[in-house]
């Protein structure tokens, strides 16, 4: 018997989804900071997996764009810059605007009840306070967005979500104008579900792709001027 296989007796068999699910949360959480190298050997002791079931739960996690790899170096976090979250974003956009057209033809009175629920929840957290606390309202943004792929009901377009995953953006010393992006945001949300509310997909997509891609210019300017800090969340 191997090693490995003496270190796993007594413990439950770990499923591929429950490792990834794992994996992306330390990811996620910081606990696997940006850059560091992922041991196999180390994560499958931790985890109580083998080590094949962790590579190709790696070789996942680097399709969601989370993890990077270099021959020789092995798997590490993948590192976080401006220009990759610029490019995911754009791609994101465009899958965005996808997800509010469909939400059009499927979204029943409770899941709008829902994503305004959310909206409202965010404005509250934002006025409750300060702008360097606002990680919650961060998270609640990504639930909003989150929702409506799963209202969309469409299976391929959320693999496709999940495949371009944005790192979290915070801004040291923000200017005037991207302190008000907040306030630009939940006006936008409104109108994004307001359009999907009516049954209006031409004008909820385009919205939807124009909300993201105000929310990049906005980074733009701010990395401009050396405010942008980025993190996996």
């Amino acid at each position: 018997m191997s090693a490995e296989a003496v270190l796993n007796i007594g413990k439950p068999r770990q499923t591929r989804k429950r490792v990834e699910g794992v994996l992306r949360e330390m990811i996620l959480d910081g606990r696997l900071p940006a850059g560091s190298q992922l041991m196999q050997h180390a994560l499958a002791r931790e985890l109580g997996a083998s080590v094949n079931l962790v590579r190709e739960v790696l070789m996942d996690l680097r399709t969601l764009g989370l993890v990077a790899s270099q021959p020789g170096i092995g798997f590490t976090v993948r590192e976080l810059t401006v220009e990759g979250f610029m490019d995911a974003a754009e791609v994101r956009a465009v899958l965005d605007g996808l997800a509010a057209r469909l939400c059009c033809r499927r979204a029943t009175r409770d899941d709008i009840a829902r994503l305004k629920a959310i909206v409202d929840q965010m404005r509250r957290e934002c006025l409750a306070r300060t702008f360097d606390d606002r990680g919650p309202a961060h998270l609640m943004d990504r639930d909003l967005h989150d929702g409506m792929f799963t209202i969309s009901g469409s299976d391929t377009l959320i693999r496709a979500m999940q495949s371009c995953w944005i790192p979290m953006i915070s801004v040291d010393n923000p200017s005037p104008e991207y302190q008000k992006r907040y306030d630009e945001s939940y006006q936008e949300h409104l109108a994004i579900i307001g359009a999907i509310e009516e049954d209006r997909p031409d004008d909820a997509e385009r919205l939807a792709r124009e909300h993201r891609r105000t929310g990049m210019r906005r980074v733009q300017e701010e990395a401009k001027r050396g405010n942008v800090q980025l993190g996996w969340h």
